[in-house]
């Protein structure tokens, strides 16, 4: 017999040299050769356990439960049924067909546009006024004194206006913070101020 057949028949080196009448080491000399070459037997993949005749009942326990179903309890289903497959079978094909659900029915998602709201208002105008401010002004008086510095009296009375500025955004969200308290309230006269 040749070596190479009779490592594909025994699947051993030593049952091989037994049979081809030489050394182990010889018959795994020529094994190791025809792998390098890509030659040898091809690999048989054991084929996955299928569901099968079961698999439109699974797809319908997914579909009816919207995703939500447990593959234990369909494999309790799927065996009360007549169902001779392993937990492991099942648990494959309702991962899989959960996949396909949210594949039709996932999340819708829309888009955030963020919209500016009373107080991001107040800020832009803010922002507008000091940007007038600094207009009216003459910038920052770089072009005046000849340096690229700004000018020292209208920085400091630019940040006194914004100090001004904070200050009356501040008050502002005071007051409606009381205003909100206020409607928030209790109405007054009520268990607590007749008890006298």
């Amino acid at each position: 017999m040749e070596i190479l057949e009779t490592f594909d028949l025994t699947g051993s080196l030593r049952g091989a040299a037994e049979l081809a009448g030489c050394d182990h080491k010889t018959v795994g000399h020529w094994v190791r050769a025809r792998e390098e070459a890509g030659g040898g037997l091809p690999a048989a993949a054991a084929p996955r356990p299928v569901v099968g005749a079961f698999s439109e009942k699974v797809e319908e326990l997914v579909e009816r439960s919207h995703g939500k179903i447990r593959a234990d309890k369909a494999h309790e289903t799927l065996v009360a049924m007549g169902y001779l497959g392993s937990e492991r079978t099942t648990r494959r094909a309702v991962a899989e067909a959960k996949r396909r659900h949210r594949q039709q029915h996932g999340r819708r998602t829309r888009p955030w546009i963020p919209e500016p709201g009373p107080l991001r208002a107040e800020r832009r105008d803010l922002r507008a006024r000091r940007s007038a401010e600094q207009g009216r002004l003459g910038g920052d008086g770089a072009d005046r004194q000849g340096g690229s510095g700004p000018d020292r009296s209208q920085t400091a009375s630019g940040v006194c206006g914004l100090r001004r500025a904070r200050g009356r955004v501040r008050a502002l969200l005071r007051a409606r913070q009381r205003a909100r308290a206020q409607s928030h309230a209790p109405a007054a006269g009520g268990a607590a101020s007749g008890g006298a």
